[in-house]
């Protein structure tokens, strides 16, 4: 029984632990997919009509008519920049905007994703200033939110692949917490540090996510350029450090709660305590007469002139002298005297039993 309670405080957070692991790498690996529909980028910048602010209001909500709304050609190419960037925490993805179909509908094709970086910070207004004689017109609203981009992405970054890491850890050495509760604990220390790591990545890539698309809808009727921020990563950030925070909870109560004793969890049984085995007065008296062996032995006499009681009744048991009197142990035989002592195994006859002491 202690088996199975221990297997299953150790099963829950490790399954939680794993879960957080599989969607913090879903974060990190699917930004060079070229497929939009599997691209788990946290955001894309819309560059199709820069600087024609008239034609964002003609946009179909149903992604349907282009053509019939005069859309079908974009302005970015013209300017020398990409029709829209998709975004990730480590690198970004470039491509083009095309109508297509009888429905006059528009397929996003990513053309280009850019290597996974470590240092990569996204940065819009140098991204933008590739255009011809855009520099000059990017607002200022986008320039502060690239200053604060600059000095808090790589801090994102770093929470999600600290978090990342720490699962790991996490899920290699929580094996150990089926033996004791000090594996546990010892786990949970690093669970702590990924459930932190996950949370301020979470925090800080839905902060800055948010405030670029907030700069950019705030000048979008000058610029025109507009950033949508995709629900699902943001989802999945979330859900990474609800993951790594469960399983804080179930490490710590393994650690405290369940049972950690390593015999019991291995199927091993604690032995009882086994009393030191005694040989009875027969040990104690052979300890007696090693103390006292060295005695002058005398002549043998019959038990009854020199005892009382319980003399006649014939134990069979060991006689010893006390020196103080005539005294009887209720079940041995004693005399007076210094060093005189008397098996009780004596030489026997055939005849009645009688039991000698020395004299």
């Amino acid at each position: 029984m202690a088996k199975f309670q221990r297997f299953a405080c150790i099963l829950i957070p490790m399954l939680l632990t794993l879960a957080s692991i599989v969607v913090t790498l879903s974060l990190l690996i699917p930004a060079t997919w070229k497929n939009p529909s599997k691209n788990s980028a946290f955001m894309r910048l819309d560059a199709r009509y820069v600087l024609q602010p008239d034609k964002l209001d003609k946009i179909p909500s149903d992604n349907k008519g282009y053509k019939k709304a005069g859309l079908e050609n974009t302005n970015a190419k013209s300017l020398g920049l990409e029709d829209f960037y998709l975004v990730n925490i480590m690198n970004y993805c470039q491509g083009t905007f095309s109508v297509k179909g009888d429905d006059e509908h528009g397929v996003w094709s990513i053309d280009k994703c850019h290597g996974v970086k470590t240092g990569f910070t996204f940065q819009p207004v140098t991204l933008l200033s590739q255009g011809k004689a855009l520099e000059e017109k990017i607002p200022q609203k986008v320039r502060d939110a690239q200053k604060y981009m600059d000095s808090l992405w790589h801090f994102m970054v770093g929470s999600f692949i600290t978090g990342f890491g720490a699962n790991i850890v996490t899920f290699i050495i929580g094996w150990f917490g089926l033996l004791s509760r000090w594996g546990s604990f010892i786990t949970t220390l690093f669970a702590v540090i990924a459930a932190v790591g996950t949370f301020m990545g979470a925090v800080l890539s839905t902060i800055l996510m948010n405030s670029l698309k907030l700069a950019f809808e705030k000048t979008k009727e000058d610029f025109a350029v507009t950033a949508t921020v995709f629900v699902r990563p943001v989802y999945y950030s979330w859900a990474a450090w609800v993951f790594s925070a469960g399983a804080v909870i179930f490490w710590t109560a393994s650690a405290c709660c369940c049972s950690g004793r390593t015999k019991a969890v291995m199927g091993g049984e604690e032995k009882a305590a086994t009393p030191a085995s005694t040989a009875g007065f027969g040990g104690l008296i052979g300890k007696v007469k090693g103390a006292v062996g060295g005695g002058k032995q005398g002549s043998y006499v019959p038990l009854g002139e020199t005892s009382s009681g319980y003399g006649q009744q014939g134990h069979n048991m060991d006689t010893f002298n006390t020196g103080y009197g005539q005294q009887n142990s209720g079940y041995g035989q004693q005399s007076s005297g210094y060093g005189q002592q008397s098996t009780g195994y004596g030489p026997q006859t055939a005849g009645a039993f009688e039991p000698y002491a020395h004299k």
